[in-house]
C-alpha cells in the first residue's frame, strides 16, 4: 500500500466516510510499518498511537481483537448506551472508557465490548449527530448520524414509511431519493430546499404577493443583512444602522432588506395536508434583544380581531401556494404604519407553537402526528390565555442546576433533556396560565426572577 498513490487508495475506500484523510493516513501508516516495524503490526499501544490516523480506539481493537490484549473500546453506541444505562456520566470517551473498566472484569472486556456493540446496532442503529440526543431515551430505533449526508439520510429512511424534518439542513438530494422510492416526505424536498436558502425563500414571497420588507442596497442605512443560508435561531441575521457598522458585515453571500419599525412581532402555524390549510391561533413573540431569541410569548396575541384575522389571511395563503403537504411556523412583524411583512417561514415543528401544549385545543405535536398518518384535523382555537417562557441555557456544569422551579398551579414544566446547557441554548420552556394578560404577564415577570 506504501507504493499506491493517495488517488488511487481514496478510489478503493470512496464508499466509506473521510475517506480524504483516510487514505492519506493509510498511505503514511503503511510505510511507518515498514520504516519503524519491518512491516509488522506493532503489539503495545504506544506504537499503535504512534502511527499516523490511529488513536485509542483503534489501538484498542487492533490490541483486543488481533493479539488478544485485555482493552475496552468505546465507540459511539458503547458510549450512548452506558450513559442511558447510568453506568457513565458520558462527558468523554475516556470516561466512559475507565467506567467500563472499573466496572466489568477485565476478562470480560474483549468480548463485552463488542456484545455492547451489536445490542446498539441493533436496538439503536446508527443516525442523529448527538448520541445523547433526548430523543434517544424514547425509541429503540434510534439513529445517530449527520442529517447533513446522504448516505446517512439514504439509510435512515430506507426504513421508514414516513418521514419529516426537526431542523432545515436535512440532505434534499436524500429525501427526493426516499421520496421517489415510495415513502411519503413532509415536507416536500422541493420546498424543504427553497427554505433551505432565505435568498430563495425571498422570492418566493415576492412571486407570489406575500408581504415582506422590500430589498435594499447593500448602502441603503438602516437595514438588515441576512445571510443566504445557514441562520438559524437568531444566528444570520445582522442590523447595520450606518456605514460604520459596515465593517461588522457578516461574512457569506447576503440580501439586505429595509428595516421594519415593529409594533409587534407575530406567529402561527400552518396545517397543510394535500389541499387542506389549517392557521393556529395568533401568537405574540417577545424577544431577548441580547440573544435575539423569543423570551416570552402570549397566547391568544394581544391584537385586535382585525390584525389577526389579516395575520391568518396571509398566512393561509402562503401555505396554499407551497406545494404538497406540510407543517409551516411563519413569524410576522406587524409594523408602527399597520403593515404586516412576513419575515420568516420554518417547515417544522416551532417554539412558537409551544404554547398550545396547554392553551389550545389541539397542541401542535398533536396537529403533526395528524399530519404524518393523514388523520382529520380539527380547527384550532385558544381555550384559554396562555404564556410561554423559554428556558435558556447557561455555562452550568450541570444541566440540573438550570432550574430548580416545578410544576404546580397553572404553571407547566416542560424539560427538554440536553445533556449539554450552553449559552443561548432552549433548554425547556413554562408554560403558564391566567385568567388575562396582565396575569400572564405577572407570572411571567415573576417566574424569570426565579430560573
Amino acid at each position: 500500500m506504501a507504493k499506491l498513490e493517495v488517488a488511487e487508495i481514496k478510489q478503493a475506500i470512496k464508499q466509506i466516510g473521510l475517506a480524504n484523510n483516510k487514505a492519506k493516513n493509510l498511505k503514511q501508516m503503511s510505510q511507518q510499518l515498514i520504516d519503524r516495524h519491518g512491516g509488522e503490526v506493532p503489539k503495545s499501544f504506544e506504537a499503535l498511537e504512534a502511527l499516523a490516523g490511529v488513536g485509542h480506539k483503534t489501538a484498542s481493537v487492533v490490541m483486543s481483537q488481533a493479539f488478544g490484549h485485555p482493552a475496552f473500546p468505546v465507540d459511539t453506541h458503547i458510549h450512548r448506551l452506558m450513559w442511558r444505562w447510568g453506568l457513565s456520566n458520558g462527558k468523554s470517551v475516556e470516561q466512559t472508557e475507565k467506567d467500563a473498566k472499573r466496572l466489568f472484569p477485565k476478562e470480560l472486556w474483549n468480548k463485552l465490548h463488542l456484545q455492547i456493540i451489536y445490542y446498539g446496532r441493533a436496538y439503536s442503529p446508527a443516525r442523529d449527530p448527538d448520541p445523547f440526543a433526548p430523543c434517544s431515551a424514547f425509541t429503540p430505533r434510534f439513529h445517530q448520524g449527520d442529517f447533513r449526508l446522504y448516505e446517512d439520510v439514504m439509510n435512515f429512511g430506507k426504513e421508514m414509511d414516513v418521514i419529516s424534518i426537526e431542523i432545515e439542513q436535512v440532505n434534499v438530494g436524500a429525501l427526493r431519493e426516499l421520496q421517489a422510492l415510495g415513502k411519503r416526505v413532509f415536507p416536500d424536498p422541493d420546498v424543504l430546499e427553497m427554505f433551505q436558502n432565505k435568498a430563495k425563500q425571498k422570492s418566493f414571497y415576492l412571486e407570489n404577493d406575500i408581504p415582506v420588507a422590500p430589498l435594499v442596497g447593500a448602502q441603503d442605512y438602516p437595514l438588515v443583512q441576512k445571510l443566504e443560508e445557514g441562520g438559524y435561531d437568531g444566528k444570520g441575521v445582522k442590523l447595520i444602522n450606518n456605514a460604520d457598522e459596515a465593517e461588522g458585515l457578516l461574512e457569506g453571500p447576503s440580501f439586505y432588506e429595509a428595516c421594519a419599525s415593529i409594533q409587534k412581532e407575530l406567529a402561527c402555524i400552518v396545517w397543510k395536508l394535500n389541499d387542506q390549510v389549517l392557521v393556529s391561533p395568533l401568537v405574540e413573540q417577545v424577544f431577548d434583544p441580547g440573544l435575539n431569541l423569543v423570551d416570552y410569548l402570549l397566547s391568544p396575541a394581544e391584537v385586535s380581531e382585525e390584525v389577526e384575522n389579516r395575520c391568518k389571511s396571509i398566512a393561509h395563503k402562503l401555505g396554499s401556494q407551497l406545494k404538497g403537504s406540510g407543517f409551516f411556523a411563519i413569524e410576522f412583524f406587524w409594523n408602527t404604519d399597520d403593515a404586516i411583512w412576513v419575515n420568516e417561514t420554518a417547515p417544522r415543528l416551532h417554539n412558537s407553537g409551544h404554547v398550545g401544549m396547554e392553551s389550545w385545543n389541539v397542541s401542535q405535536f398533536d396537529a403533526f402526528v395528524r399530519l404524518l398518518l393523514e388523520m382529520p384535523m380539527y380547527d384550532w382555537r385558544s381555550r384559554n390565555y396562555g404564556a410561554m417562557l423559554n428556558l435558556i441555557g447557561k455555562e452550568w456544569d450541570e444541566v440540573s442546576t438550570l432550574v430548580d422551579y416545578q410544576e404546580g398551579g397553572d404553571v407547566y414544566l416542560h424539560w427538554y433533556n440536553k445533556k449539554e446547557s450552553r449559552p443561548g441554548r432552549k433548554m425547556g420552556h413554562l408554560n403558564v396560565l391566567g385568567s388575562d394578560y396582565e396575569v400572564l404577564k405577572r407570572a411571567i415577570s415573576e417566574l424569570k426572577k426565579k430560573v
